[in-house]
């Protein structure tokens, strides 16, 4: 079953736990607002409750921003091979039902936790301290009051102790279970492998048509990466005007009396007069980070009031800054000046003339108008023809390959196919749960491999990149080795983790039984959909 679960549930797992703290964690940046806004309508209705567009949007965009830091330069490809709003929307739908179902089972999120979790989140901080200051002004450039902020982390808490509580529940592993993990950790097979080029197998007369209606079913692959032009202007606090900073006498004292323990070594104190730079020199820059901040959200209005940069630039509180543009790029090709950025990459869910939220870098802030967005689109067919026809032969070539090497192993050998296909029979020794063998790289062959006794033929070929497999499992290695009890320990430890998502899913299926479910027009981009 473990084996089963490694192939099958990995990817299931992944999508469970890959937005937990996705809201949380990337709430302040970069939220778009465009001309055309519309954020009072429903994005989810569960058994007739509503679920704001204006809540799963930011879920939404957080979630992106989540995959894109977990999965790095691989998360295109991550994309390309995934329906990523389908598991988004999925995620969303699950979150209500789970934090529905913890509040029913008594599960608690005291407002201590709540405060305790708010004052731990490092965007509130100044200075490594919970700032409440900072934390109003934030929400407020975010739409958000504080009592929206507190309940959504309710949320956040009910949902992750939920998670642990269903995970956990009836977590039984059994010595059956511990010994076949054993043996699968300590068991290897001796396999042997034939390596068949799908080149070998024809795509003869291929038309255009064949390649047009191809490229229709796989337009996703050929998409051109979605182009913005901006507009920005920087705000920069070495620049800031800090001419209006005062520092009294009862600011001194009461920091210093409540710091007293900072200034204090054993059982010696020292006075006021030897720490006082230092404390006007914290107190200044705690003041002219606040002011900084001020500054920053007031021309930030002026911006969202007039609608772009150009006319904040030709107002009295503008005039002094210096617009920057930059040409068309891509996520691929962000300029220099600006890859360092955090989260720049969702500027690209933006449209054009829209304005991003305030981007912090350091002591610099910045400030993103689209000028101009070239969408993603599929090229003509002409230009990119042949690219369609490589691919085009590969893929087709490959399913065309499995059926023939599939009718080529019936009652045959690995030796007698391999002779057919004039390719050579490959040996490996030692094979097991660990091997990187590039031949067998197929998660279905390796667990086959791995689950086989010896003297089997594996009943199917497998496609591998450009080689159709077949294997057979020469002999099964038991070894004789026996369990310690750390490594007991670490096997129940692992078949937890491994049954811990399981558990969960399986809970979260029966959840949603029966549930009437219908996303919005908005969600689904073109009707809406019923689900149960």
């Amino acid at each position: 079953m473990l084996n089963a679960m490694r192939g099958n549930r990995k990817f299931l797992t992944i999508v469970l736990w890959i937005v937990i703290l996705a809201f949380l964690s990337t709430i302040f940046v970069v939220w778009g607002l465009g001309p055309n806004e519309t954020e009072g309508n429903f994005a989810v209705k569960i058994d007739g409750k509503s679920l704001s567009y204006a809540e799963y949007r930011n879920f939404h965009d957080s979630s992106i921003a989540t995959l894109r830091e977990s999965y790095g330069p691989l998360f295109e490809q991550f994309a390309a091979n995934n329906d990523i709003d389908k598991i988004i929307q999925n995620d969303y739908i699950d979150r209500y039902l789970l934090i529905e179902e913890a509040k029913k089972l008594g599960v608690i999120a005291s407002d201590e936790e709540v405060i305790s979790t708010v004052a731990s989140i490092p965007s509130f901080h100044t200075n490594g301290v919970f700032d409440p200051m900072l934390y109003q002004e934030i929400l407020a450039s975010n739409r958000m009051s504080p009592t929206m902020f507190e309940e959504s982390v309710r949320d956040d808490l009910y949902l992750s102790k939920v998670r642990v509580l269903i995970s956990s529940a009836g977590l039984v592993v059994t010595e059956q279970e511990i010994d076949l993990e054993h043996e699968a950790r300590t068991t290897t097979r001796n396999i042997s492998y034939a390596m068949i080029p799908t080149a070998k197998f024809g795509t003869d007369n291929i038309t255009d048509e064949n390649l047009k209606t191809y490229l229709n079913d796989n337009q996703d692959n050929y998409k051109t990466e979605k182009e913005i032009k901006l507009k920005y202007i920087v705000f920069k606090k070495d620049e800031f005007d800090i001419d209006n900073i005062t520092i009294d006498d009862k600011d001194i004292e009461e920091r210093y009396a409540m710091n007293i323990e900072k200034y204090t070594v054993g059982d010696k104190v020292s006075t006021l007069d030897k720490v006082e730079t230092e404390i006007v020199t914290e107190l200044r820059k705690e003041q002219l980070d606040a002011l900084f901040r001020s500054y920053i959200l007031e021309q930030f209005k002026e911006v969202l009031a007039l609608g772009n940069i150009s006319a904040f630039s030709k107002t009295e509180k503008g005039k002094d800054l210096k617009i920057y543009k930059t040409g068309f790029f891509d996520q691929n090709k962000i300029p220099p000046q600006l890859v360092n950025l955090i989260n720049i990459n969702r500027l690209f869910k933006l449209s054009k003339s829209d304005i991003s939220q305030l981007i912090q870098d350091g002591d610099n802030v910045y400030l993103f108008e689209i000028e101009d967005a070239k969408e993603s689109i599929v090229p003509a067919f002409d230009t990119i023809k042949k690219t369609v026809l490589t691919d085009y032969k590969k893929n087709i070539a490959g399913g065309i390959a499995l059926e023939e090497v599939s009718k080529s192993m019936v009652d045959k050998d690995i030796n007698a196919i391999a002779k057919q296909y004039n390719v050579r029979v490959n040996k490996y020794n030692g094979f097991n749960a660990e091997t990187n063998l590039n031949a067998v790289d197929n998660v279905t062959l390796m667990r086959n491999i791995l689950t086989s006794d010896g003297g089997v033929m594996i009943d199917q070929p497998y496609l591998v990149n450009d080689y159709v497999v077949v294997a057979r499992v020469d002999k099964k290695n038991l070894s004789s080795a026996k369990m310690t009890e750390d490594e007991k320990e670490e096997i129940i430890g692992y078949i937890r983790s491994v049954k811990a998502p399981e558990a969960l899913i399986t809970y979260i299926e029966a959840l949603r039984e029966g549930k009437d479910i219908i996303l919005s027009d908005m969600v689904m981009g073109v009707g809406g959909t019923h689900t149960h």
